[in-house]
């Protein structure tokens, strides 16, 4: 293990030294004859260990960086300088079976009365929570959108009028208003997994914002293989674009300027491109039915904008964005288009 860790990642490998350095004080505390622990020896050994799990193993816990490789190789290092304290388990508990459960039971209640006493948010320890303004064109309607559970000292501001819960793939256009609340579920780990993609929303003023474009260049059926190309674009040149057919909608396949990551059947069918183009870009979809269908396309634009009805007030110290939302604190225009005929689905 320590081999591997200093090959792999030489800068996180010093846990693993001290594993070495730990056995080997073990080793030297078992007695020559029957290999029992020593007193000596055994208080030797049982101060290395427990110094070295203060120092490594909070570091441990905290510096994985999101990656496979540091979580497994900081779970094992763990794993291992814990199960270094099972030699002293005869030493603890030598006449005395309950002491060793009575002394963790009481440093776990207190880690749990700690744990609870330093809860708290505060400047140094912020709450998260999100908040964005969507736009419907299609309904000249607006809101403003949270996927908290409940709104924060910062959010409430936001939801004065008509407050009420909804959820992120209705507005995406992933699911229509016919899409059964349990089935919704399986639909938000496409967009968001926070607050299992249900939103508190609250009516907005609706900004005067132009809607994205889209417009059909090509719809064809070649073997039973329905195939339309269309061209979007963001009049507002946003960065980023939000496309989604319907669930219901068999879609065989999809490519983006003629790049695809490969064809595969769903029901239904989301994607975004990040960083599109200002001229805009070409989007085909490849389709199991020839009935009409409807592609929703929303534009994303940083920051809340300052002519919805609203003087925001600032962030409070004790509250910031959340993080790895890419949507939060952002403003969402979106269009529904109907392909091949009226639009059928109740939005």
């Amino acid at each position: 293990m320590l081999v591997t860790a200093s090959i792999v990642i030489p800068s996180g490998a010093h846990p693993y030294w001290w594993l070495l350095l730990a056995m080997l004080a073990i080793s030297i505390s078992l007695g020559a004859t029957d290999g029992r622990l020593t007193t000596r020896g055994a208080t030797l050994g049982f101060i290395v260990l427990a110094f070295g799990t203060i120092m490594f193993a909070p570091p441990l816990a905290s510096s994985a960086d999101g990656t496979m490789l540091r979580l497994v190789s900081g779970g094992l290092a763990s794993a291992s300088l814990f199960g270094l304290f099972i030699p002293y388990m005869a030493l603890l508990t030598d006449g005395r079976r309950w002491i060793v459960p009575a002394a963790l039971g009481l440093f776990a209640i207190a880690m749990i009365v700690k744990g609870n006493a330093a809860s708290s948010f505060d400047a140094s320890r912020p709450h998260p929570d999100s908040i964005f303004y969507f736009a419907d064109t299609d309904r000249a309607r607006a809101r403003w959108v949270s996927l908290d559970s409940r709104p924060d000292s910062f959010t409430a501001q936001f939801f004065q009028h008509h407050v009420h819960g909804g959820w992120l793939p209705k507005l995406a256009g992933l699911a229509t208003r016919d899409t059964p609340d349990a089935f919704l579920l399986s639909l938000t780990r496409d967009f968001a997994s926070l607050n299992r993609g249900r939103t508190t929303e609250g009516d907005a003023s609706l900004i005067s914002a132009a809607p994205p474009q889209l417009k059909v260049l090509d719809d064809s059926t070649v073997a039973g293989t329905r195939t339309v190309s269309m061209h979007i674009a963001s009049a507002r040149k946003a960065a980023i674009i939000w496309m989604s057919v319907p669930v219901g909608v068999a879609v065989l396949g999809a490519s983006i300027d003629g790049r695809s990551p490969g064809d595969r059947v769903t029901d239904g069918w989301a994607g975004w491109y990040w960083r599109a183009p200002a001229a805009g870009f070409d989007l085909t979809l490849k389709l199991a039915t020839p009935a009409p269908f409807v592609v929703t396309v929303i534009d994303q634009t940083d920051g809340l904008p300052d002519n919805a009805g609203l003087a925001i007030k600032p962030r409070p110290a004790d509250t910031m964005p959340t993080p790895f939302l890419f949507f939060d604190s952002t403003t969402l225009v979106r269009r529904t288009f109907a392909i091949g005929g009226e639009q059928l689905s109740r939005r």
